[in-house]
């Protein structure tokens, strides 16, 4: 005969049913609410712990209906609820996780898959763009990993070195604008900078036509290490086959001097213009 362990079981449940609401991320071990599950349940002290049961689908009552709610429960028939208890709380925290994941996917894949219509962006060019340009054969480059120096071997003397900067003119269907530049610069003793230009080119049949330009002629004096951003007032939209060209001109003193250039980094802007497509 089963034992009656009315109290003792429902005692047990509770707390059974306090962590398990807890694992499940439930307010409350069962809801305030539930009634009428079965038909001899109604106004039972225990009622709502019983609904809750029944709406987990940890028990499902008797054949007839009804629950008896105060029969007896053996260790056996609590064992079985317990354990519909934890793999309920199991159940719900892989689907957390689950959600989770599917949610964190779906961000990432907007991302990627969204095109971008608004906001800034930069492109960084390595030391490889720059040039002496049309100088002669005095200036000369010393190119490293990450930097470039900018040297001479006549002096006194004034020379033009430029980075001339292929850009995405276009992205996803939209024109691109030309916003300024962050130029990151060391000037060494027996030098100094005295113009830096950014100029946005056309190039319209084989021709660089300027436009969307900064024209800094403030000295930076030896010694000076920075990284410095120059803007331009009025953007203007890219065409198709635009680049873009820095331009800095040192004077030497000195055959030891030497301008560092360790950054050229371009900002440009997506825009609301949409670009025909290529033939």
């Amino acid at each position: 005969m089963k034992q009656r362990i009315i109290p003792y079981f429902f005692g047990i449940l509770t707390s059974a049913l306090i962590l398990g609401g807890f694992l499940v991320g439930r307010a409350s071990a069962a809801p305030s609410t539930a009634t009428g599950c079965f038909p001899d349940t109604n106004d039972h002290w225990a009622e709502t712990f019983i609904c809750w049961l029944k709406d987990n689908s940890i028990t499902i009552g008797f054949a007839d209906g009804t629950y008896k709610p105060e029969n007896g429960v053996t260790r056996a028939e609590m064992s079985v609820f317990l354990q519909k208890i934890f793999n309920l709380a199991d159940a719900s925290s892989q689907s957390k996780a689950n959600t989770a994941e599917a949610n964190a996917k779906a961000y990432a894949d907007s991302l990627v898959n969204t095109p971008p219509n608004s906001g800034d962006f930069v492109i960084t060019a390595g030391p490889s763009v720059w040039t002496t340009g049309l100088n002669a054969s005095s200036p000369y480059l010393d190119r490293y990993l990450h930097t470039v120096w900018l040297k001479t071997t006549a002096v006194p003397s004034d020379f033009t070195y430029q980075a001339d900067i292929a850009v995405p003119t276009v992205i996803y269907g939209q024109f691109t604008q030309l916003k300024g530049m962050r130029l990151c610069y060391t000037v060494g003793a027996e030098a100094y900078i005295n113009t830096v230009v950014l100029r946005a080119h056309h190039a319209t049949n084989g021709l660089g036509t300027g436009y969307s330009e900064v024209n800094d002629q403030t000295d930076r004096l030896a010694g000076e290490s920075t990284c410095r951003t120059y803007t331009i007032a009025t953007p203007v939209n890219f065409e198709v086959g635009d680049y873009v060209s820095v331009g800095v001109v040192v004077h030497f003193n000195q055959l030891a001097g030497y301008v560092q250039i360790s950054s050229t980094s371009l900002i440009l802007s997506s825009t609301n213009s949409t670009a025909p497509s290529l033939p």
